[in-house]
């Protein structure tokens, strides 16, 4: 997969194993490097968008990134990246010329199911790894960094959320139907009412309220709305002309100022400016929007945060 703005990028997506099959969706290796006569810092702004499920990142070889949300920031080799909904942003920022990283996608409630954590903790969070998995996360950075392969990375992550499954009989009791009900929305690409599903799943309406809250950390109505604007997305970037008013009707979107307002809180633009702007040059991989050298062709001064997260970055080179 090729970038823009002098560099490149290539990813590569691999299923877990059968064990894990259950909890995590996939693995995905995402690798680049940045041109030599760019700076080493800020050159890769990325922003995660919203899948209503928790995902982790772990970059080897060296690369470190700074993930920050509205006051929330974490800079680390290794970083829990919690399940967001569309009122919450991430940004990504890497500061190596070369991104070397390992998304781990979990299913939605897979990260919570599998190590116990209840999804509320993990909400629109961020965490450094150490904080869930201790000192452990360290060593499979170290052992991430020696894999000469993909084939070897990715054992070595079974290896490693095998061993820290927390996963106790009877926790996931009537979780079921959630199960049923995220597949529902999926297939219906987020066209579905939450009192019709419920009446399609036989279930009342509160209670499957309360059984997503519980298991995936989202009600249902947050988990429609995520899925309707990703496959929205994904309909916008694959059309060479978009029907606006078929888009609003394919989706259930009242209309355009409903899809403006949706689209602004996800990725920060309207939909046909970030069409005009990101369309052919678009750069995805798992669920990351990239946006590269977002300040190297402008002469604007650069954000507060920005400034502040380049110095850091510039003053604990040798933080790792």
């Amino acid at each position: 997969m090729t970038g823009y703005r002098g560099s490149t990028f290539s990813s590569i997506i691999a299923p877990p194993s059968t064990e894990l099959k259950e909890y995590i969706d996939c693995y995905e290796q995402a690798e680049g490097g940045i041109s030599e006569n760019r700076a080493p810092y800020l050159d890769l702004h990325s922003i995660f968008l919203p899948l209503g499920s928790v995902e982790t990142s772990l970059g080897y070889h060296g690369s470190s990134v700074c993930v920050k949300s509205g006051c929330n920031a974490v800079r680390s080799h290794c970083t829990i990246i919690g399940q967001n909904n569309l009122q919450t942003v991430y940004h990504l920022f890497n500061f190596t010329k070369v991104n070397s990283t390992m998304h781990v996608r979990f299913k939605p409630g897979g990260f919570s199911k599998a190590f116990g954590i209840h999804p509320s903790e993990t909400r629109n969070t961020l965490f450094d790894c150490e904080d869930i998995f201790g000192s452990e996360a360290r060593v499979v950075e170290d052992m991430m960094d020696n894999a000469k392969s993909l084939k070897e990375r990715i054992k070595i992550m079974n290896s490693f959320f095998m061993k820290k499954l927390k996963c106790i009989p009877g926790t996931r009791r009537g979780a079921a139907v959630v199960d049923v009900a995220i597949e529902l929305i999926k297939n219906r690409r987020g066209r579905v009412r939450v009192r019709n599903l419920a009446r399609a799943l036989e279930v009342p309406k509160r209670s499957l309220e309360w059984k997503f809250l519980n298991y995936v950390g989202f009600s249902p109505k947050e988990y429609i709305r995520i899925i309707r604007f990703k496959e929205a997305l994904r309909n916008l970037l694959h059309k060479t002309v978009v029907d606006w008013n078929q888009l609003l009707e394919s989706y259930d979107y009242y209309d355009q100022s409903h899809l403006i307002h949706e689209f602004k809180a996800a990725t920060m633009l309207s939909p046909d400016m970030f069409r005009r702007q990101h369309g052919t040059a678009f750069v995805k991989y798992s669920n990351i929007l990239c946006f590269l050298n977002i300040h190297s062709e402008s002469n604007r001064p650069l954000h507060p945060f920005f400034q502040e997260v380049a110095q850091a970055s510039r003053s604990d080179q040798n933080l790792y």
